[in-house]
């Protein structure tokens, strides 16, 4: 297929007096990756076994990310004993990237780029990347039509995205994200790098003698002189940019990793990353709502319809099981499902569960429909799933454990694949719980905030 791409000529860093150094100790050897901001469309012709590939490949690769993703709050959250970055929505990026960018960049299906890791394994032979390969965009504007239809996935397909090139730009370091800067023209909201002789301006806490990039060093989350984050050197040099605050991206400011005096903000290199993924973000937002708008046209072809209608958060190529891959120590169990109802579990299912106990009830047709294809989904073995239900419903004291045995076993079983049709249900999505009808009084099934 045929593809327009994008222009990445041009290795002049944003200011002369800073060209900036790699992130990593490799990056430095590998050549820059081109990238592809996927503003124009593809063009010429694919087969259908190639398109299905490619797009299967994509989503894998976006959930491994969303997973790490996961882990990776998961991790911070014991660490800091509840008070996390997942809990008030301000993901420490820079400290995801620099922990996974390199297996990520690294996983990156070869059908996706050009990229050739085959051979020597030193640093010095690895080849180059492409992100403006035809089967990148192609396999993303694919994947715009299937995550376009819904603010969830929509979201869920904005963010992975984003990350994916977090982590491409943290990978290849900065002199690559200063290329990219200016290849989306992004560069252009940059008023200037502060210099050492720049004094803090005017202001109630300044007196116009204090260096400005001191004050800022200081100030910043991260850097040198305050706030020290672990794991970084207090000798580190860090450069600020001034840009409009208007452009900075507000996950920042909630972080306190800028500085705004008099309407600007002082970013820090480190960061500088977040003002490229700010516009993607804004633009991709806008693209999807322009690739909804354009759906109906595309899923006229039934070629294109079966592809893109398989395509969702929870699709695995393997099977059904959207846990599979996952190791046992990260899957619903009987050992940590009310740690994981606490903290993980979508409001509908905590709350059934919770009104369950509370009215010492068992789950009619509707409840029954909706909770178990749920935790199978999430990783609760059959065996387990038998015990959990069977503790849960015997609370109700119409139900023993005999009873259990005789009028639902069965359709927990069910639900794994084990009798009657011997396929596994998959877990219901959230348009068809709203579907539901409205609980009686003895019923507990639903959207709770229907």
């Amino acid at each position: 297929m045929k593809a327009h791409r994008v222009s990445t000529t041009g290795d002049t860093p944003i200011s002369s007096s800073n060209t900036g150094t790699d992130n990593n100790t490799t990056s430095s050897l590998h050549h820059h990756p081109a990238l592809s901001f996927y503003r124009t469309p593809p063009i010429g012709d694919i087969s259908i076994s190639e398109l299905d590939t490619i797009c299967k490949a994509r989503l894998a690769l976006l959930q491994s990310i969303d997973r790490k993703l996961t882990n990776y709050e998961r991790d911070n959250n014991n660490n800091s004993g509840g008070s996390t970055a997942a809990a008030d929505n301000n993901t420490d990026i820079h400290g995801f990237c620099s922990r996974e960018a390199g297996n990520i960049v690294m996983s990156i299906p070869s059908c996706l780029t050009s990229k050739h890791h085959q051979g020597s394994s030193s640093s010095s032979s690895v080849g180059k990347l492409s992100f403006e390969d035809d089967n990148d965009i192609t396999s993303h504007f694919m994947l715009r039509l299937a995550f376009c239809r819904s603010p969830e996935l929509s979201n869920w397909f904005i963010k992975c995205e984003e990350l994916l090139l977090q982590c491409i730009l943290h990978y290849y370091g900065q002199s690559a994200l200063n290329k990219a800067l200016q290849q989306t023209g992004v560069s252009n909201l940059i008023n200037r790098v502060v210099g050492d002789t720049d004094m803090l301006p005017q202001h109630p806490t300044g007196d116009g003698r204090t260096p400005l990039v001191d004050m800022l060093r200081k100030a910043t989350l991260g850097c040198n002189g305050g706030h020290q984050q672990p794991q970084q050197s207090s000798t580190t040099t860090t450069t600020f940019y001034e840009i409009p605050f208007m452009y900075c991206s507000p996950h920042l400011i909630a972080r306190r990793a800028v500085v705004i005096i008099g309407g600007m903000a002082y970013i820090p290199d480190t960061q500088l990353s977040s003002l490229l993924c700010k516009t993607y973000r804004e633009e991709l937002r806008e693209h999807l709502r322009v690739a909804l708008q354009e759906r109906a046209v595309f899923m006229n072809d039934p070629r294109i319809a079966t592809i893109v209608q398989q395509m969702h958060p929870t699709y695995r190529p393997s099977n059904g099981n959207s846990m599979d891959n996952l190791p046992d120590s990260e899957k619903l169990s009987l050992d940590n499902f009310n740690l994981l109802l606490e903290r993980s579990f979508p409001p509908c299912m905590r709350n059934l569960i919770e009104q369950m106990r509370q009215k010492k009830t068992h789950l009619k047709h509707r409840g029954r429909q909706q909770l178990p294809p749920f935790l199978r989904a999430a990783g609760l073995n059959m065996d387990d799933s038998l015990r959990w239900f069977k503790t849960e419903f015997t609370r109700d004291q119409s139900i023993d454990p005999d009873k259990f045995d005789r009028h639902y076993s069965y359709d927990i079983k069910w639900v794994y694949g084990k009798v009657g049709r011997m396929k596994p249900a998959q877990a219901l999505s959230c348009s068809t719980i709203l579907g539901f009808e409205y609980p009686t009084a003895q019923q507990i099934h639903g959207c709770p905030f229907k």
